[in-house]
């Protein structure tokens, strides 16, 4: 009886402890939700062409719909989106076709953008054809594998940051071809 007993306990610890949640090296989990937040130092940069280089960067770059961009072209001080980073296929999650979707919003001032994010959500169509979109914070998979969410979370951290460095360098750049 008492390994039978011992038997469940060790059942019960497996699946509880390789259920994990979304974590994140970048983002940082507030009681809104998860955030991110950096301001790019551009010194002797108008705020206007801050604005246009991240404009520009944000048609090419983003994949978007027109109808979910906000740009504030008379005062050229915001710019709000919805971009979609795709999560490779992994391998143990049963899953395809997943990606983080978030808030992403472009403050400026003469020298200085400020990069906003907010709203991460999974979406993902399971190998059954059951879709997800939710919040990470709800997002449960429980397996009897490694953890998904720590995979998720690395991929998407790695595609997040690659992200950021190129809107970044977008915007301080004196270049053109960008």
């Amino acid at each position: 009886m008492k390994h039978l007993l011992l038997f469940f306990i060790s059942l019960i610890g497996l699946t509880t402890t390789r259920a994990g949640e979304f974590s994140s090296t970048v983002w940082t989990r507030t009681a809104n939700g998860w955030e991110f937040e950096k301001v790019v130092q551009a010194p002797d940069v108008a705020k206007a062409d801050l604005y246009e280089r991240a404009k520009l960067w944000v048609v090419t770059n983003v994949k978007s719909t027109d109808v979910n961009t906000l740009y504030d072209d008379k005062n050229q001080e915001l710019i709000v989106t919805t971009p979609s980073l795709a999560i490779p296929n992994l391998k143990y999650n049963h899953f395809s076709d997943q990606a983080l979707t978030f808030k992403l919003q472009l403050a400026f001032k003469d020298g200085k953008m400020k990069i906003s994010a907010s709203g991460l959500t999974y979406f993902g169509i399971s190998n059954s054809r059951q879709v997800y979109n939710m919040p990470v914070e709800t997002l449960e998979i429980k397996r009897f594998v490694p953890s998904p969410y720590k995979q998720i979370s690395d991929h998407f951290d790695a595609a997040f940051s690659a992200f950021v460095s190129k809107l970044e360098e977008a915007a301080t750049s004196s270049k053109k071809d960008w």
